[in-house]
């Protein structure tokens, strides 16, 4: 007959296991009949306690087990709706407690977030949700996988979108499917989230697409490996940039490499700049300097002494070309200059 607030304090000091697991299983009852009376604010500081519980060391293997098994129990069902539905209120304070809830609850809950996602009609319910699916991590992404396969191109979107802030590993295979799916909007959550994701197989996927035949998927999957400077994807993009192409129709597609060399910042790429620069083309030399010009930006971008020294001897030649080598010098003595380091 005690209230729970005092069975609580009598928890809180027991030391005893038997008697721990007999006060945690009263404990339960008490919170059902809370449950079933629609009292779900007043199991909300019931549930923090049972993490908290779950999470003192100074508390024996059993009790911590006992406290998480009560608090699993209390928190399924409607208390979890009702947990989703103080999501839903811009003006609900404790936002990050519910987070730390749906966490323990891990795969029990995330058919219901996603399900509100879905139906979510406005940016901040999208956004309190989605930072739900983050928190709850692995237990969300095979259902995510499932949403990435869904016919609705928004809800494939948002599931890529996901994945990718996650950095899920385990879901590149369907993203690398995603990247050919039909709206191009999925295509390119899809880029960008294989971009952060990396590693061996996402890197050999984004490079496929750089002959992809949609200009603006190849453009992004140069932007995002640049972005995300994958230094996996360099020799792909200098092998872009020295791609032969006589009459020009893969120049804007070799800047966008080009920045993206920049962006990754490594230096092995200087030797194939220095080969771009010193290349002669017989026609359209014009429109190609536009290229060796940035080109050279590159160069100083990266910088060292081999970057130094070969812009010197460019810049020696004059033109239009020893003219960008020269003002690119300056850059860099601006940038080495005391003060500026």
């Amino acid at each position: 007959d005690l209230p729970i607030e005092e069975l609580i304090a009598l928890i809180d000091t027991e030391t005893d296991d038997n008697r721990y697991r007999q006060l945690s299983r009263i404990l339960l009852v008490k919170g059902e009949a809370l449950k079933e009376e629609g009292e779900f604010d007043r199991l909300f500081p019931i549930l923090l306690y049972l993490l908290k519980q779950n999470a003192d060391e100074r508390k024996s293997a059993l009790q911590r087990d006992c406290a998480l098994m009560v608090f699993q129990q209390l928190a399924q069902g409607e208390i979890a709706e009702h947990l989703l539905d103080h999501l839903d209120n811009e003006d609900f304070g404790q936002k990050d407690i519910v987070y730390l809830i749906l966490n323990r609850l891990g795969g029990d809950v995330v058919n219901a977030v996603i399900r509100r996602l879905v139906a979510a009609q406005n940016k901040s319910a999208m956004k309190t949700l989605t930072t739900a699916l983050l928190r709850i991590g692995p237990p969300a992404i095979p259902s995510l996988i499932g949403m990435l396969k869904d016919d609705r191109w928004q809800v494939a979107r948002t599931a890529a979108v996901i994945l990718g802030e996650m950095g899920s590993r385990d879901s590149v295979k369907d993203l690398l499917l995603a990247a050919y799916h039909m709206d191009n909007r999925v295509r390119i959550e899809a880029i960008r989230s294989l971009a952060r994701i990396g590693g061996r197989e996402a890197t050999e996927g984004l490079v496929d697409l750089l002959s992809d035949k949609n200009p603006a998927v190849r453009r992004q999957a140069i932007t995002w490996m640049g972005i995300t400077r994958n230094e996996k994807a360099l020799q792909p993009l200098l092998q872009l940039v020295m791609k032969r192409d006589v009459l020009g129709k893969s120049l804007s597609l070799k800047k966008e490499a080009l920045l993206a060399v920049g962006r990754i910042g490594d230096r092995r790429a200087l030797e194939t700049l220095f080969r771009l620069v010193r290349k002669r083309y017989l026609l359209a030399s014009g429109r190609w300097d536009e290229l060796k010009i940035l080109a050279v930006e590159t160069i100083g971008q990266l910088g060292g002494d081999s970057s130094r020294e070969f812009l010197e001897k460019i810049s020696a030649r004059g033109g239009r070309i020893g003219k960008a080598c020269s003002r690119m010098l300056e850059t860099m003595e601006q940038r080495t200059a005391p003060g500026n380091e």
